[in-house]
């Protein structure tokens, strides 16, 4: 599917910009508002998968008609597609609050082990998946004391009715729904150095809906 954003940020020297835009894009621009030799910059996914090293990351353009510059931006200096999986579950709020919820990155059940954290009325408990994910999520609710480890060797018989509970050895896990959050980073990162200090930026990303490389077209 494609689709365009467009938006605005404050530059800083200090520190790189993270543009959380949702998706990573296929193109962006950006243009320096401020200023008499606002700077433009223009990178293409393409560049990133394609070139070498040391000019993947966009195409600077400065100066006014009369002394146009140019340049490739090299690695760590200019912009980078970054896409992180991470994301979520969404677990009832530990004081009880109504309607409020903590996100937790659930691991994979393994036997022998003990969580980090059981729940409190602070805190939630480590929330894991069973080893066959079956749409539940597991809280741990109740801490057995002992090693407070899981099973050495057999993993529970899962509940799936959200609020049921099952004891796996010193560990009771309460059944949660997978009601999963989507706190991934989807966009690019800025280098610090593109632009000038605290200067607005307005920018244009766009996903296509194809890409193509047509190699060396001398030997088409």
């Amino acid at each position: 599917m494609s689709q365009i954003l467009t938006g605005l940020f404050t530059s800083d020297t200090g520190s790189d910009a993270n543009l959380n835009i949702g998706f990573v894009p296929d193109k962006i621009e950006f243009w320096e508002v401020e200023g008499t030799n606002g700077r433009y910059i223009v990178w293409f996914k393409r560049m990133e998968e394609d070139l070498a090293g040391g000019s993947q990351e966009g195409i600077y353009i400065s100066g006014d008609a009369a002394n146009r510059e140019y340049a490739l931006l090299g690695d760590g200096a200019g912009i980078s597609a970054y896409e992180s999986a991470a994301g979520g579950v969404r677990i009832p709020d530990p004081a009880g609050v109504r309607n409020t919820w903590i996100t937790a990155s659930p691991a994979v059940w393994v036997a022998d082990t003990a969580p980090a954290a059981f729940r409190t009325v602070s805190v939630i408990g480590d929330v894991v998946w069973p080893t066959v994910r079956n749409g539940y999520v597991y809280e741990a609710t109740v801490d057995g004391g002992g090693d407070h480890k899981t099973h050495a060797t057999d993993e529970p018989t899962w509940p799936t009715v959200p609020g049921e509970t099952v004891v796996d050895d010193l560990v009771t896990w309460t059944c949660r729904h997978e009601s999963t959050i989507n706190a991934g980073f989807r966009g690019v990162i800025v280098a610090s150095e593109v632009f000038q200090n605290d200067k607005s930026v307005v920018f244009e990303a766009t996903q296509a809906d194809r890409s193509l490389n047509f190699g060396d077209l001398a030997n088409a």
